[in-house]
């Protein structure tokens, strides 16, 4: 596995946010201020799931899913279906990049094979048939976002509409973060979205001792 990190972007049940947050505080990590919030992405935006992730011993794993309160969120340029965000707290900074490195040298075809199938199967679910063939994947090259990056776009063809997918995947320190964003094709705009990951690394800087 590449990390506790899920790798699917649809929003999960919203989990109450209890002792599993005591942890991290007391080192000083506060995984929930790290992440963006509704109001840093447009008054159309509310947080519809967020909390703390089943996760291995030693692994804290806090996900903030926003969606727009109508059909689409104007962010910048982008007019966004869906932003998934979960950090990850690592025993160390070693297993914090260790993921973050796979994905950098990952060919195409794995990285498809790891991360499609799954999110075919949920936007199959919720928007028509959809095949892993419907699915195209590139990488992009970016400057880097916290210690290490790595940056890829996907686009699915579905029988309802046709959806693109930034992902990017970063680490800072014992922290790892995945950020996907969910948009109709054509409607993604990666400048000002990797504007927005790099608050989220100044606010894992900010939340970190």
């Amino acid at each position: 596995e590449l990390s506790a990190t899920p790798i699917v972007p649809t929003p999960t049940p919203a989990v109450a946010v209890g002792a599993p947050g005591a942890g991290p505080l007391a080192q000083g990590f506060d995984l929930a201020a790290m992440l963006l919030r509704p109001d840093d992405l447009s008054a159309d935006a509310e947080t519809v799931a967020e909390g703390f992730l089943d996760s291995p011993e030693g692994i804290v794993v806090y996900q903030r899913a926003i969606d727009p309160v109508g059909r689409s969120m104007e962010v910048g340029a982008p007019a966004l279906l869906e932003v998934m965000q979960t950090v990850t707290l690592q025993p160390s900074a070693l297993e914090a990049q260790a993921p973050i490195r796979l994905l950098q040298t990952m060919s195409l075809t794995v990285f498809k094979e790891l991360v499609g199938r799954s999110l075919v199967q949920s936007l199959g679910e919720q928007s028509g048939a959809a095949a892993l063939d419907d699915l195209t994947v590139d990488r992009m090259d970016a400057a880097t976002i916290g210690d290490g990056s790595a940056l890829f776009t996907m686009r699915l063809e579905t029988v309802v509409s046709d959806f693109d997918f930034l992902m990017l995947f970063f680490y800072s320190g014992r922290i790892s973060v995945q950020f996907v964003v969910t948009g109709t094709s054509g409607a993604l705009v990666p400048d000002d979205l990797l504007s927005l990951a790099g608050t989220i690394a100044e606010r894992v800087r900010a939340n970190s001792p």
